[in-house]
C-alpha cells in the first residue's frame, strides 16, 4: 500500500537484514523497533541497536508530494498506519482491513 500511495517501489529497500531494519527505523522510529524486539525476545546486533537509537521516525504525511497527494488521503494514511504497525499482533487481518473506511467507496458507502 505504501508503494501505491507514495509511488515508491520498493518502499523499504535495504541491502541486507540489518539495513532493512534500519530503513524501517527511519520511518517508524528506532525506539518502536527496539521495544518490539525486546517484547518478543528478538536479538538485534549492536550495530543495528546503535543505529536505531538515532532514528526519530517520520510521519506518513512527510511522503506526500504533488504527484501522490490525490491518493495519499487521510483515510489511506490511516489504513496504512494500521497495516504497517510494527507489532504484528496489532496489525489487522485482511477481513478487518477491508472494513476500513478507505474501502467505503468500493462498497458504495460514500
Amino acid at each position: 500500500l505504501a508503494c501505491i500511495l507514495f509511488q515508491k517501489v520498493p518502499f523499504f529497500k535495504g541491502n541486507d537484514n540489518d539495513d532493512q531494519i534500519l530503513k524501517m527505523g527511519e520511518i517508524f522510529g528506532g525506539n518502536s523497533i527496539i521495544s518490539y524486539a525486546e517484547k518478543y525476545c528478538l536479538s538485534l546486533s549492536p550495530k543495528v541497536t546503535a543505529g536505531l537509537h538515532s532514528c526519530q521516525g517520520r510521519s506518513w504525511k512527510s511522503f506526500i508530494n504533488k504527484r501522490n497527494k490525490n491518493v495519499a488521503t487521510d483515510e489511506a494514511l490511516d489504513l496504512l498506519s494500521w497495516m504497517l504497525t510494527i507489532d504484528h499482533n496489532k496489525r489487522p487481518t485482511a477481513t478487518e482491513a477491508l472494513k476500513h473506511p478507505f474501502f467505503d467507496i468500493i462498497r458504495g458507502e460514500v
